[in-house]
């Protein structure tokens, strides 16, 4: 059985460095939302890594990590009040999503200034010679749903954003404007007091992270907001009522 969650009220870090950056590929580019514009690393040891600074310590009783597009497919975690810091608090396996993006999130409650995130085994997914990664975001809440989704009616849509132009010839040249993102329509079904509208409420409030929780594919999350301009609630019968709420990745 999974346990959906949705994780809020992103924190702002100071600034992020890292032990090394490509030109054009600084370790502040993480804190961008932008995964076309990464930290990229100069080369692929797995001595490499990236520090987030939250500007200063504090205690945080329910926070997540949460990373998307980068390359590392096994990553490890420190947090701690160094610099550097070395308190190893936790390792993950990287899953990769339908568009090949990966992403990994992971509980991260303490008090801490410094996290850093560094590979910890393996070579990078795409081949290249060194690591990637596009975004990094810290929570600071996190709320389980009512009920989860229903599995089958539910669905993940992949948009590809591109302009075409069709010339005389019978030819499409086609150009791709932007990365490809998912859209998540959650449906759900229960009792008239289950409050699924609250997962709508806190994704159009701001950045959130969308984990449906399945163990055997950890690619099912995604950095989400509501923009849609409505959700949907149908009164059926026997005191039961569905909702239709859609998520879109932000990338």
């Amino acid at each position: 059985m999974s346990i959906s969650t949705i994780a809020y009220a992103p924190l702002a870090p100071a600034t992020a460095t890292a032990s090394s950056a490509a030109a054009n590929y600084p370790a502040t580019n993480v804190l961008l939302g932008k995964v076309n514009k990464p930290w990229r690393s100069t080369s692929n040891a797995t001595t490499e890594y990236l520090i987030i600074d939250l500007g200063s310590s504090s205690s945080y009783p329910s926070n997540t990590l949460c990373i998307s597009g980068l390359t590392m497919p096994n990553v490890a975690i420190y947090a701690d009040n160094s610099a550097n810091p070395s308190t190893l608090k936790g390792t993950f396996t990287c899953a990769a999503d339908t568009q090949g993006r990966y992403k990994a999130s992971l509980p991260l409650p303490g008090t801490y200034r410094y996290i850093k995130i560094k590979p910890n085994s393996g070579t990078p997914t795409d081949g290249a010679s060194y690591w990637t990664i596009g975004t990094v975001d810290l929570f600071t809440s996190s709320m389980q749903f009512a009920r989860d989704p229903i599995y089958g009616e539910s669905q993940i849509e992949t948009h590809t954003p591109q302009s075409s132009v069709q010339l005389e010839n019978g030819v499409t040249v086609k150009d791709d404007t932007g990365p490809s993102y998912s859209a998540i329509t959650l449906n759900f079904s229960g009792g008239s007091t289950d409050d699924h509208e609250a997962i709508m409420r806190r994704a159009r409030a701001g950045l959130c992270w969308l984990d449906l929780g399945v163990i055997a594919n950890r690619s099912l999350q995604w950095r989400v907001k509501h923009i849609e301009p409505k959700t949907v609630r149908k009164i059926t019968a026997f005191n039961r009522e569905t909702v239709q709420i859609v998520l879109t990745e932000q990338v």
